[in-house]
């Protein structure tokens, strides 16, 4: 093996000119062995040598940036002589550490550099001849975009930056939307934790449609917990959530009957449709251990007052209710 190291360093020169690298006199001693295709092996390596980072470059390299247009982000695409450069510090496993940064390797050549606020995404692509060479950096980081602004709203920003990942994502400026989904869902929680509540709303929407990453349940319960003293259908899905998970099972039985009835109150207290609707079938099927039609005729009046997307429900809901011969009575109250 020492014999096979002294080769590999000593052919190593005209590979990088073959493969586009940049000129060298000579291999790093810690130029890892190529020979076993073994791509985490080597970014290993190479994240943490200097010089390797220096050598196993291609000339050009790709670079994509993305920079703030006057409606939507711009994508900038250009070749970098070796000068132009930007440093692979971060790569460092010590410095990762610092600063909380996330290596993912994607496949047999790539690599995804991310903070867990949303703020720094990079992606790093490798070709392959007889060992591998950094050929494009595309960096997705939106964190200088809002330099100089003041958050009114805690969270703000963080709102605003998951918005621009998400348009980006579906926008399919690239091959793993997944990662820019992913970043989007950070820039989400990173607002909920200064006490954002609509941003935790839209974290776990975001959750539920397969884009972003699939977080704990207990995660999900804690976001929609804090949601629902303000954001009005938050307790209708944290109720849903913990009766059924995601699925939409109306013949299934609950869960947690009570953690469930309590979410909908609150749901119902801020006079949410979906919660005053969804809190009205509650009460006339008793499937949350309460059974009350009249009740539940004073949810669906409520509900049907306001013109929202649950009203034909609601409005069927006290139809439903009449034939069985539930009055309507203006001095019953839903809660």
């Amino acid at each position: 093996m020492k014999g096979f190291a002294t080769t590999w360093r000593q052919w190593f020169c005209s590979f990088l000119l073959l493969a586009g690298a940049t000129t060298c006199a000579g291999a790093p001693a810690d130029m890892p062995d190529c020979s076993d295709n073994d791509f985490g092996a080597f970014f290993a390596a190479f994240a943490q040598s200097e010089a390797l980072q220096q050598s196993l470059v291609a000339d050009p390299l790709i670079e994509q940036r993305i920079y703030p247009g006057r409606k939507q982000p711009r994508v900038a695409i250009r070749k970098l002589a070796p000068e132009q450069r930007p440093s692979l510090a971060l790569l460092q496993p010590a410095k990762r550490a610092a600063l909380g940064l996330v290596v993912e390797q994607e496949g047999s050549r790539q690599v995804v550099l991310h903070d867990t606020k949303g703020e720094l995404l990079k992606v790093y692509t490798f070709t392959r001849g007889q060992c591998w060479v950094l050929q494009r950096i595309d960096d997705w980081s939106l964190a200088g975009f809002f330099t100089g602004r003041q958050e009114k709203v805690a969270g703000e920003l963080d709102v605003e930056r998951a918005r621009l990942y998400e348009n980006l994502g579906r926008a399919g400026l690239y091959d793993n939307p997944g990662q820019l989904m992913n970043a989007a869902l950070n820039s989400l929680l990173s607002a909920a934790t200064k006490g954002n509540n609509e941003a935790a709303v839209q974290a776990v929407i975001l959750i539920f449609s397969g884009d972003a990453e699939r977080l704990p349940d207990s995660t999900i319960v804690q976001l929609l917990e804090a949601a629902m003293l303000t954001e009005r259908d938050a307790g209708a899905m944290l109720a849903h959530f913990v009766c059924y998970g995601e699925e939409y099972a109306e013949d299934r039985v609950c869960q947690d009957p009570g953690k469930a009835l309590q979410a909908l109150r609150q749901s119902a207290k801020l006079e949410s449709p979906r919660g005053l609707v969804e809190l009205g079938f509650a009460y006339e099927a008793g499937k949350l251990g309460q059974q009350d039609n009249d009740r539940a005729m004073a949810c669906y009046q409520q509900a049907a007052l306001e013109a929202s997307g649950y009203r034909d429900s609601a409005v069927d809901g006290i139809k439903r209710l009449s034939d069985k011969g539930v009055v309507e009575d203006e001095t019953q109250k839903c809660l």
